[in-house]
């Protein structure tokens, strides 16, 4: 019973990152924020706004004032959710014996890879066009 258990709590983190990541690429006009964010990506994806949603300028500075407002917010918020889920990981593997443990690294391992192979299409993709 308690390996069912486990194996549910493993299954429906690899569920919910799944869906998490199909949310991402449904929503491709969705503004987000990166660690890596700097003033120049702010620029070209509110010009990629401006183009897709036919801004205004006075839009456009509206919407960058907005986002200035809140990118501190924002990056506190992003760090405490990562505490957050740093924390819940270890509990979760104080509970996971080591073949589990094992296993959920074995199936991150294959994630990264798929990913990359993704990340590598798009480039190439956007190189393109």
């Amino acid at each position: 019973m308690k390996n069912l258990k486990i194996v549910a709590i493993v299954a429906l983190f690899a569920i919910a990152t799944g869906v998490s990541a199909q949310d991402k690429m449904e929503r491709p006009m969705k503004l987000q924020v990166n660690e890596n964010h700097n003033q120049d990506e702010d620029d070209d994806q509110i010009e990629r706004f401006k183009d897709q949603l036919n801004l205004t300028e006075e839009q456009k500075a509206q919407i960058k004032e907005i986002r200035g407002k809140r990118a501190a917010e924002k990056k506190e918020l992003k760090t405490k959710l990562k505490d957050i889920r740093v924390a819940e990981r270890v509990e979760i593997n104080q509970i996971l014996t080591e073949e589990q443990r094992a296993l959920i690294k074995e199936k991150k391992q294959m994630k990264h890879e798929k990913f990359k192979g993704r990340k590598e299409f798009h480039r190439e993709k956007m190189k393109q066009q």
